[in-house]
This record gives C-alpha cells, structure tokens and sequence, in this order.
C-alpha cells in the first residue's frame, strides 16, 4: 500500500492508497492527490495520526472508525473537497473555526483583519505588506492550542496569493475593519457585540462552530475596530505605532 503524511494547520493526516484493479486511476490518484497537497507532504515522526484517508476499489467494509474516510476511486475527483471535509472535521473536534478574514504577520505575531465584503480586508494586507509580512487574504484558521490560539494560513489559493507556509503564528489582536477619513484604534468590550460581527464571518455556521466561536469570543480580550485611510504610509505608520 503507498501511503504519505500531511501536516496541514498542525494535523497529521495520513493517506492511503490500496491496490487498485484500475492501474491508470490509481496512478492517477497517486500522483495526482500528492501534488495537490505537495506543500503540506513530510515525514510523520509523530506517534499520534489525527485523521487516516483512505483512497480504494470500495470492495472492503468501510472503517467505522470516527477519524477515518474512505474515498472510492472514480467517485472523487474534487481532492480539494475531500481535504476541505477533513480540514472541518479536525477542527470541530479541536477547537478551531474558519474566518472569512486576512491576516499579517509581525515579530511573531498575528494580526486578523475581519469585515464584510468591501470592508477593505485585502486592502489594508496590501497596505501594510512593505513592512509586515502577508499571510491571508480571505480566508484564516484559527486555533487553541494548549491555551494559547494561533493562526494558520488556509491550504489553498486565495484571491490575492500570498507564499504559503506551514507554520502557526500567535493570534495578537482582532480588528473589524472600517475605511475612514482617519485612522483610529478603539477597542470592543461588548461580547454580545463582537459574536455578532463574527458570526458573519464563519465559513461554516452550524451549532458546532457557533459553539466554539462563543468559547473563543468569551476567553479572549484582543478585539478592535480600525478605521483605516486608504494611503500607505499614513496606516503604516500609525499601525505600527498603536501595536
């Protein structure tokens, strides 16, 4: 059986291949679901596998086991729907959600910009991106781990591509975004208020993100607005000065 690992926002997933009786759909698979994924592929040296994919003929009985799928060869072609599934799954059973936001990186740290659509999160990525270093521009995951959260770029393409990595970045502060006239940093206590502008923003809303988007508004204190002008130098500067 060929098989490799995935370290994607800190999961290991370990994918299968059985022997199939349709050579050129198996190779297909096999070279084909690698490069897809060749960014997040290494070498498990962990003794713990969070999830097993298993691509087959589907002439076994399928594992029942709850961290294990079973795709049919011919009855999948989307690898990025299989991965999105899984990515999902992983992250209700740990604590995680999917924001519609961006993202920058600075000293170590993670700066999230969340707004609805036109609310300028690309905008101020592109902005600040000569002095900070981009990370997203739609799409972030976002994780607790082991008391602390973190932020991971999502696995695939963006609107705006940014160089992918497979790191996680301390989450420093929150920002819900607002083009303005000036620049101004204040910061939201209102937790009623911050749920209700982040709901917004789950890419999938159902009871268990909900959930976890209510434990993670309820344990953190790093959320602002930012009214921003739309001029280089002047949000850079004053970003960097009111870190």
């Amino acid at each position: 059986m060929h098989k490799f690992f995935l370290n994607i926002s800190d999961f290991i997933i370990e994918v299968r291949f059985e022997p199939s009786k349709y050579p050129d759909v198996y190779k297909m698979y096999t070279l084909g679901f690698r490069e897809f994924c060749n960014l997040y592929v290494q070498d498990s040296n962990r003794k713990k596998v969070d999830f097993i994919l298993t691509f087959t003929d589907g002439n076994k009985k399928s594992s029942k086991r709850l961290n294990q799928f079973e795709a049919i060869y011919k009855e999948y072609a989307s690898y990025k729907k299989i991965l999105e599934n899984i990515i999902y799954f992983l992250l209700s059973q740990n604590r995680g959600l999917v924001i519609h936001s961006s993202a920058i990186k600075y000293k170590d740290n993670g700066y999230l910009f969340v707004g609805k659509s036109g609310s300028g999160k690309s905008t101020v990525v592109k902005l600040l991106s000569h002095k900070f270093t981009p990370l997203t521009d739609d799409t972030t995951i976002i994780r607790r781990v082991k008391n602390q959260v973190f932020i991971y770029q999502h696995p695939f393409i963006e609107k705006n591509y940014y160089p992918k990595t497979n790191g996680k970045v301390k989450l420093k502060r929150v920002y819900f975004l607002k083009k303005s006239n000036t620049n101004k940093i204040d910061k939201l206590k209102n937790k009623e208020q911050i749920f209700n502008k982040l709901i917004r923003q789950l890419t999938v809303s159902d009871s268990i993100m909900v959930k976890l988007l209510m434990q993670f508004v309820d344990n953190q204190d790093y959320f602002y607005t930012l009214s921003f002008v739309n001029n280089q130098d002047k949000i850079t500067e004053f970003f960097q000065d009111n870190l």
